[in-house]
């Protein structure tokens, strides 16, 4: 069994736009990808307070995107960009039910 420790890290921008996106680095699956974002979200709005988050894939030739869209539980909503560039692409190794998990989060 191979056991191996993931070190995610982040670079680039603020991630209030595609150009200024958050990169999330050194995710080995999918997974370990969306908890880092959630992680960055959670800078900016406590679990507590969030009533929603939407994921908006962005597929450029060589890069990826996701455009997350939380709404807070006092109705605001807060933007962020993170590129998924390298860890998007391993969705393909999630079970099935995790995947519906995602699509159903809130």
């Amino acid at each position: 069994m191979n056991h191996f420790t993931e070190v995610i890290y982040f670079t680039g921008g603020n991630g209030k736009t595609v150009s200024d996106a958050i990169k999330i680095n050194g995710a080995q699956s999918f997974s370990s990808g969306l908890e880092a974002e959630l992680e960055i979200i959670q800078t900016f709005c406590p679990k507590n307070a969030i009533e929603t988050i939407e994921i908006q894939i962005i597929t450029f030739t060589e890069s990826v995107y996701h455009h997350t869209i939380v709404l807070t539980t006092k109705g605001e909503l807060i933007n962020l960009f993170f590129d998924a560039s390298g860890f998007h692409s391993k969705i393909e190794n999630e079970s099935v039910e995790f995947i519906q998990r995602v699509i159903n989060i809130n």
